[in-house]
């Protein structure tokens, strides 16, 4: 995978960064852990490490679930990726990623039912 710009833009530096996102959203949910999954490819990376697959050498993004029925009553996650400073008003705002975990792990519920 050839990603364009300088040094810092080689695969590895892109999985160390990306990982490294995701660590610090995992970090900022910490309240939440037993209610956070890893999912979509970087919890493929993590269950497989060096098995001879068929993936990308890298994956940019990091796909979080949250599974309301071990929220608290009041989760407040917006206020908490606020708080570690892992968003900005307009982008990745966490009021939009807030509503689309909650439909998310709705449907995913409902799937499971």
């Amino acid at each position: 995978m050839r990603i364009p710009g300088g040094p810092g833009n080689r695969p590895a530096d892109l999985l160390v960064r990306s990982r490294s996102a995701m660590l610090d959203a995992l970090e900022a949910l910490a309240e939440h852990r037993a209610a956070v999954v890893v999912i979509g490819a970087q919890a493929v990376y993590l269950r497989t490490g060096s098995a001879q697959v068929a993936l990308a050498e890298a994956t940019k993004d990091s796909d979080l679930a949250i599974d309301p029925r071990t929220l608290g009553e009041d989760p407040r996650v917006e206020a908490a990726m606020r708080a570690a400073g892992r968003a900005e008003e307009g982008i990745g705002d966490p009021a939009t990623v807030a509503l689309s975990t909650s439909l998310l792990a709705r449907d995913l519920l409902a799937a499971l039912r």
